[in-house]
């Protein structure tokens, strides 16, 4: 994102890093099941939610979103519709597998939030994506069902690939805490008071 903002505004030396964070509480219960979960409204075009309803009838688990809906299922797919966070929460503590295929996503708070309760992630081949999670994901084109299909059905199919890939996206997670969100804000504040311009420091997000 910084060096979409730079190539768009021309302000590389004006702009800092700082990754969001967020905690979740992890449930007493720790017990998944075999289902793909995901949250996001199916008109918003950045998410692309319509390519998991395309890609649906091809999984071998069923898959259930968050985000509109009437609660209908239609084949292999559920619409929870509106639901509030803890249940999000909640769902994605169940869930196995979290799929966001999308084509755009500065960030993507509710991908950290799986990943924090342990989630294997298939998510968009985007930029962003790519830096936040590394080898944490597995990533497909967000123009492709099929790609979707067999990205999904590989950590169906594999247990242990499945839980390598959750284990990885729950520790590649651990960077992103509020703590560190909040620390980074902390030392960036205080060098502006102290008279040094933050984006001398600036490291790119996926720097050890």
């Amino acid at each position: 994102m910084r060096d979409a903002l730079c190539a768009e505004y021309d302000a590389q030396a004006l702009i800092e890093v700082i990754p969001n964070g967020t905690d979740v509480r992890v449930p007493m219960t720790w017990a998944k099941e075999r289902l793909v979960f995901s949250a996001a409204r199916f008109d918003d075009e950045a998410k692309n939610v319509r390519l998991l309803e395309r890609a649906a009838p091809g999984f071998g688990w069923p898959v259930v979103v968050a985000g509109d809906g009437d609660g209908r299922a239609d084949g292999n797919l559920t619409r929870l519709g509106r639901i509030d966070h803890t249940t999000v929460q909640s769902w994605m503590a169940r869930a196995s597998i979290y799929a966001l295929p999308a084509r755009y996503e500065p960030f993507g708070l509710s991908i950290l939030e799986a990943a924090q309760l342990r989630c294997a992630l298939v998510l968009g081949d985007i930029p962003t994506l790519r830096e936040i999670w590394g080898a944490a994901a597995l990533y497909v084109d967000p123009d492709d069902a099929d790609a979707l299909a067999a990205a999904v059905n590989a950590l169906v199919c594999h247990d242990r690939l499945r839980q390598r890939m959750a284990s990885a996206a729950r520790h590649r997670a651990a960077r992103y805490s509020a703590r560190a969100c909040a620390s980074a804000y902390y030392r960036t504040y205080r060098s502006l008071l102290e008279g040094v311009h933050p984006g001398q420091h600036a490291q790119p997000l996926g720097a050890a």
